[in-house]
């Protein structure tokens, strides 16, 4: 068992056990802490690394509570990493082979010893554990740049009294020699948080040591650029960098995001480059630190990258491979499915997929992979209008009409360019035509060709194309010795009265003229002045036709008779009844075209 000592203080909240024995060594004048804990029957490593024994046994000798003196050790935790208090401090958040102290705060210790009437008030100086972390640069409390003093490697960088003793009586002028400059957020932030547990949500779900590596990498990106000389930053350039990094990380991933996304639209880049060239030295922190505390952070650095970069199946990512493609490039999506670029480009901007921006490349312009695959899969499959004409077999002429008539549809409605068809949409069209068709080896009696039948018939392909898909053909046939559009055959007699539209309800000016017996010309000059007219769809021509409705015929022929028929009825010349009528003072009424000679029947008798 070992003997408390004649000489012992109590630990402070803020003090490490490290710092504490080295305080008990001076007090029990002891040459070196080191040996001051063999005496104790232990070691300074062991102690350095919180083991339990260590512990018990300086709890012991001091007097202090073992619980109160582990919650003040660094302990160990596989390789050199440590924890305090349940912050972990890596490699890369220490300053190992250092000793580092605030020269003011070692000042106020001294003077604090003095007060209370401490026979050696300098050996009362104690070390704080926010002192380890390598990211805490300044005096939160006095704003003065921490002083730092190299040990070498051994149990003397442990040792904070023995490092520092020499140094109290010069602590004036090591002070004036410090920058004085206020704490930053970041240190500010790592301060409380290995002394209390923070109060940051997002960043308290990070490893102390990633939070303020982080802080630091991000400030440094923020205000330096993505590939700074970080390598020789002074002690000020990585305080601003933490400082200005802990603005934008203490916001949370929002925040976080948001700063990436801009480093994609500042960055000088071509169609290969991904976030490593956008965030430079922050993406190479991130994929070569290995801290399982960091994965939070991979986390939403991955998914930003997959949502926000054209990142293919099976590519690596921060130590994860990427399953499902979620954002296409125009150029990775010509790429994939073997479509020119400005022609993939034209494509998705007139299917409504993309913002065409004259001012970006392919290679910037992102949209959703998963909602759109349909879309590229069609793409690739796309065709010109030649070569889909080729494809079904028909020439420009039946064609046109059937994409103008939406029985052919390009896969998106280009205004410019020219437009692409899926070769399946093509193929399904042929094949819906000749599925109930019956195969012929020459032409028989009565069918014909599409062409053929419409020209007979004065209708358009399309009307012929809609009898067949619709059924209402029952003689559809196939020339075996021929494919696609020309080797279907109809009959012209089923397709006449299916295509045959709605009557005209009225007679024709052509018919009129000649009813009456007067001059077309004059006929034409008589329309909507003496006889009211209407155009309607011709039921075979399928063009507007001028006509008259029958009551207004019946009654205009009540009314008048030509001299035509009056000679007619007579039996007579026309010339020579004219002038019988003259010599009887009957005359055509006025108001009629030249050469219409029209009378009313009331003066006839």
């Amino acid at each position: 068992m070992v003997m408390k000592l004649r000489l012992t203080t109590a630990i402070r909240d803020d003090q490490t056990l490290l710092s504490h024995v080295g305080e008990l060594a001076l007090m029990n004048f002891q040459p070196s802490t080191d040996d001051f804990c063999r005496d104790m029957r232990t070691t300074l490593h062991a102690v350095a690394m919180g083991e339990p024994d260590a512990i018990s046994n300086i709890a012991q000798v001091s007097g202090n509570d073992a619980g109160t003196l582990e919650r003040a050790a660094f302990k160990r935790r596989d390789g050199r990493t440590l924890v305090f208090r349940s912050q972990t401090l890596t490699k890369q958040a220490r300053m190992p082979m250092h000793v580092r102290f605030c020269t003011e705060c070692l000042t106020e210790d001294i003077d604090l010893a003095a007060a209370l009437g401490m026979r050696r008030p300098y050996h009362h100086a104690y070390g704080r554990p926010h002192w380890h972390a390598a990211q805490y640069r300044t005096c939160v409390k006095h704003g003065l740049q921490l002083a730092s003093v190299g040990t070498g490697p051994g149990h003397r960088q442990h040792d904070f009294a023995g490092a520092v003793l020499p140094l109290l009586d010069r602590l004036d002028e090591i002070g004036s020699s410090q920058i004085h400059r206020s704490a930053s957020g970041l240190e500010q932030y790592l301060e409380k948080r290995i002394l209390n547990g923070g109060g940051d949500d997002f960043l308290d779900g990070l490893g102390f040591s990633v939070t303020a590596r982080f802080c630091e990498m991000l400030g440094a990106v923020a205000l330096f650029g993505p590939w700074p000389p970080h390598l020789g930053f002074t002690d000020e350039q990585w305080q601003l960098a933490g400082s200005a990094g802990y603005q934008i990380a203490s916001k949370g991933s929002p925040a976080i995001t948001t700063f990436l996304a801009g480093l994609k639209e500042t960055a000088e880049r071509d169609s290969r480059d991904g976030a490593h060239n956008d965030w430079g030295i922050l993406y190479n922190w991130m994929n070569e630190t290995r801290d399982p505390e960091l994965e939070p952070l991979l986390e939403v650095a991955r998914d930003h990258i997959e949502m926000n970069y054209p990142v293919g199946v099976g590519k690596g990512i921060l130590g994860r491979q990427v399953r499902t493609r979620k954002m296409h490039s125009v150029h990775s999506a010509s790429v994939e499915y073997g479509v020119h670029g400005q022609v993939m480009r034209t494509q998705l901007a007139a299917a409504g997929v993309i913002e065409d921006d004259p001012s970006k490349t392919d290679n910037l312009i992102l949209f959703p992979a998963g909602p759109n695959r349909t879309l590229l899969e069609r793409l690739s499959r796309g065709v010109s209008a030649l070569h889909a004409q080729q494809r079904i077999n028909c020439d420009r002429q039946v064609f046109g009409p059937l994409v103008e008539a939406g029985l052919l549809t390009p896969i998106a409605p280009v205004q410019s360019g020219y437009p692409l068809f899926d070769k399946a949409d093509l193929d399904a069209f042929v094949e819906g035509l000749l599925a109930k068709a019956v195969p012929y080896s020459t032409k028989p009696a009565g069918l014909e060709t599409i062409s053929a039948a419409r020209m007979k018939m004065i209708c358009s392909h399309p009307d012929i194309v809609k009898l067949i898909q619709s059924g209402k053909l029952t003689k559809v046939g196939r020339l075996e010795n021929e494919w696609g559009y020309a080797a279907v055959l109809v009959d012209h007699a089923e397709i006449a009265p299916l295509v045959r539209g709605a009557e005209l309800g009225g007679i024709v000016v052509t018919y009129i003229a000649a009813d009456l017996g007067i001059p077309h010309a004059g006929m034409v000059k008589m329309l909507d002045v003496h006889l009211p007219t209407q155009r309607r769809m011709h039921p075979q021509r399928r063009c507007l036709q001028q006509i008259v409705e029958h009551a207004v015929y019946a009654a205009f022929k009540a009314k008048y008779v030509s001299l035509r028929d009056l000679s007619r009825d007579a039996g007579v010349n026309s010339r020579k009844f004219e002038v019988q009528l003259r010599h009887k003072g009957i005359t055509p009424e006025p108001g009629f075209p030249k050469k219409v000679h029209l009378y009313l029947r009331s003066r006839l008798g």
